[in-house]
C-alpha cells in the first residue's frame, strides 16, 4: 500500500492499514490546522503556497491552492523559494539612484 521510496510509511492500527504520505499540500493543511511550522526551521510551506497561488493567479485565475501546492512538489521546495523570492523583487523594484522609481508591477 505505502510505497516508501515515495517517502510513504505504512501505519497499522485497529487492524486497519493506512499510508502517511506528507506532501506540500498535507503539510500545509497541518500546519494550517495546528498553526506551527511543520518543518521548524525551514519556510512555513502554507505561507509558500499562499504566495505561489497568489503569483500565479494573475496569468492563470483559475489556479487553486492545492494546484499551486502540487507545481512546488513538482519544482521542489528550494526551486519555489527561489522562484517567488525573484517575483517578488522584481515586483518592487529599488528606486534607481535618481530617486525615479522602478518599473513597478505591469
Amino acid at each position: 500500500m505505502a510505497n516508501p521510496h515515495r517517502g510513504e510509511v505504512e501505519i497499522t492500527a485497529a487492524g486497519q492499514t493506512y499510508a502517511l504520505v506528507y506532501t506540500i499540500n498535507a503539510l500545509c493543511e497541518a500546519e494550517e490546522a495546528t498553526g506551527s511550522n511543520i518543518l521548524g526551521d525551514l519556510t512555513r510551506l502554507s505561507t509558500l503556497r499562499a504566495i505561489m497561488w497568489a503569483g500565479l493567479r494573475t496569468r492563470h485565475p483559475g489556479i487553486t491552492k492545492a494546484t499551486a501546492g502540487d507545481i512546488i512538489q513538482a519544482m521542489g521546495i528550494s526551486a519555489a523559494q527561489d522562484a517567488v523570492t525573484k517575483a517578488l523583487a522584481l515586483a518592487f523594484p529599488k528606486p534607481a539612484a535618481d530617486g525615479e522609481g522602478g518599473a513597478g508591477p505591469q
